[in-house]
């Protein structure tokens, strides 16, 4: 919003209005941010602000969400790793990982590569009718640096794939509805805080910083390990 109101300080008086539509799956609680939003948005009368008007759209973004061309600008902020399933036919062959590793079957990644390519082609797809010609988005998700070898390579696995750059670059271009005019790898600690450039990754309070990541994977974990064991497991314990 300061960036918009820097660009238009000539002339305050042509401020635009904006909507912001706030995504996410329909058991996410909107109600504490829409809060936060309305005491922030509230100027008391001592300057001109950008209009703002939030809504929220519970659903997948593995599916249509808006009307067609209806979207100027589309950013996705750590989600895309995300898969709309747990890829089809692991079964009971990844019996000791929860993921992709060293010791899963080559079926496994093949099954996660093949789950991350029909799901970001359908999400490519149909973002391209919502959003308008000219129109721009960014994409921010989990990667890696390159690709797992097939020679390195049973009840719950990680509905998770973090494509390298070489992947998202081929299912665009193969995909065929955007142009992609930049990619950039970047690297993000868990704790930002404790983590620079300059210390060497080293955790100043590592009590704060280890119960920082841990609820930063809870977060993510605890409805995963919820959904599928039920009340047969202590979720505070694990």
């Amino acid at each position: 919003m300061d960036t918009i109101k820097d660009l238009c300080k000539h002339n305050l008086n042509s401020l635009p209005q904006l909507e912001v539509f706030l995504n996410d799956l329909p058991d996410n609680d909107f109600n504490n941010l829409f809060k936060l939003l309305s005491e922030s948005n509230q100027n008391n009368g001592k300057e001109r602000k950008v209009e703002l008007f939030v809504y929220g759209v519970p659903g997948s973004f593995y599916g249509r969400l808006f009307p067609s061309n209806s979207l100027h600008f589309a950013y996705s902020s750590y989600s895309l790793h995300w898969l709309s399933q747990i890829p089809e036919g692991l079964g009971k062959n990844n019996k000791g990982n929860i993921y992709m590793a060293m010791t899963s079957p080559p079926q496994v990644f093949e099954a996660y590569v093949n789950q991350f390519q029909r799901d970001f082609s359908r999400f490519l797809r149909l973002l391209a009718e919502e959003i308008t010609f000219g129109g721009r988005m960014v994409l921010a998700f989990i990667g890696r640096t390159g690709l797992v070898k097939e020679d390195d390579l049973y009840s719950f696995n990680m509905p998770v794939y973090a494509p390298c750059p070489q992947e998202v670059e081929a299912i665009i271009r193969g995909e065929g509805s955007f142009n992609l005019d930049k990619m950039e790898v970047v690297r993000v600690p868990w704790d930002a805080n404790d983590n620079d450039d300059y210390n060497n990754d080293m955790v100043f309070d590592k009590y704060r910083s280890g119960k920082l990541v841990a609820n930063c994977v809870r977060a993510f974990m605890e409805p995963l390990l919820a959904c599928h064991f039920g009340s047969s497991i202590n979720v505070d314990e694990i």
